[in-house]
């Protein structure tokens, strides 16, 4: 019984990073935290639109599951998908995605759902190829996409809390926007990092496999520089602060070699910096 216990906590620790559930509930932080320093309270409302966006960043996880496992059997600390699992999997991200609607259409906030909306087609399409004028490509496939479209997608969740509220654009949203993009890009860089054998032998071009590890750490490295700059501007808490410097080590780091735990242990950092 005592060895059984151990071995079904690893189980679920494993389901827990291989389907990317940590990466939801940081989005439900980040919408939670920006809706709460922008409204300077917790509401009901601002509870279930962070937890409508952390369900869409499920659904695009979810989906990419599916989409990479060929990538991830090459990407060992991926955690490739078996087939059995491949269409409960994709059900779930279904549900994922439609879910939140419930809420959402009632809310009735152009903004807000047109965002949301437009996170889910670029989900979608980071994962799935579509055919233009007989070309079959996936966005992820296109040299730098991968990181930008990713990146884009945690910046918008600053425009869609901002859409819940009627005051004009301010400096506020502006170094949000900026601190969002600029802590999440890097970790997505250092993601691939982490990926590129399997990558660069399936065709996606990202910044490490193209570029190099050491020109995209230092890339990843330079917007770690402009999220401290927002965070100064924002004045940001004790506990982002040190994530942000864990962000830093994070990508010094980095490194091919790297155990699976390494590349999600700066999610966990994040969870916690925001969670109090």
């Amino acid at each position: 019984m005592s060895r059984a216990v151990p071995h079904t906590l690893r189980q679920a620790a494993d389901a827990f990073v291989r389907y990317r559930i940590h990466v939801s509930v940081l989005t439900f932080f980040i919408v939670l935290t920006v809706y709460v320093d922008a409204a300077r309270r917790v509401s009901l409302e601002g509870v279930l639109v962070a937890l409508s966006f952390a369900l869409v960043a499920a659904y695009a996880y979810l989906i990419n599951k599916v989409t990479d496992a060929a990538e991830d059997k090459v990407n060992v600390h991926a955690g490739a998908l078996e087939e059995r699992k491949r269409l409960p999997v994709l059900i779930a991200a279904l549900a994922c995605l439609l879910l939140p609607l419930a809420y959402l259409v009632p809310l009735a906030n152009p903004g807000v759902l047109g965002i949301y909306t437009f996170i889910a087609v670029l989900g979608f399409l980071y994962s799935f190829p579509v055919s233009i004028l007989g070309v079959t490509f996936r966005l992820k496939d296109i040299f730098a996409l991968k990181t930008a479209f990713s990146s884009l997608s945690w910046s918008l969740l600053v425009v869609a809390v901002f859409c819940l509220f009627t005051s004009a654009w301010s400096p506020f949203w502006t170094w949000m926007l900026v601190l969002i993009f600029s802590v999440t890009a890097p970790i997505e860089i250092v993601w691939d990092i982490r990926d590129v054998e399997g990558d660069a032998r399936h065709g996606i071009h990202t910044i490490p496999n193209t570029l190099g590890v050491a020109p995209a750490r230092a890339i990843a490295l330079v917007l770690l520089a402009l999220a401290a700059f927002a965070g100064y501007e924002l004045d940001l808490s004790i506990y982002s602060s040190i994530a942000l410097l864990a962000s830093l080590a994070f990508v010094i780091a980095a490194s091919p070699r790297r155990g699976k735990w390494f590349y999600h242990s700066i999610v966990f950092v994040w969870i916690l910096a925001l969670a109090f």
